[in-house]
């Protein structure tokens, strides 16, 4: 997410695989690369593999700014856990 590279995520059960796809929400990413069976990862796979270099880096630009301004500059989890920590010893 920190360079905006399109990462292509198949959500199952487990939590390693649902990581991306919560990035992704939390990003309000309207066109990310969420597939719902292994043939639909492969070909979003090869379709973001032929995307020209210059759609690739509009890709990239916006995933990377939503990425900065939803996940790593977001005041709301510290200041969530900075409320329960303090909860903790009132």
């Amino acid at each position: 997410m920190v360079y905006g590279t399109p990462t292509v995520t198949l959500p199952s059960s487990y939590l390693k695989n649902r990581l991306t796809l919560g990035a992704y929400n939390q990003m309000e990413v309207e066109d990310a690369p969420i597939v719902n069976s292994p043939e639909e990862y492969v070909d979003k796979a090869i379709e973001i593999a032929n995307l020209s270099p210059k759609k690739l880096l509009e890709i990239k630009a916006r995933y990377k700014d939503a990425a900065y301004k939803k996940l790593f500059e977001n005041r709301n989890y510290i200041d969530e856990l900075e409320d329960f920590l303090i909860s903790l010893f009132i």
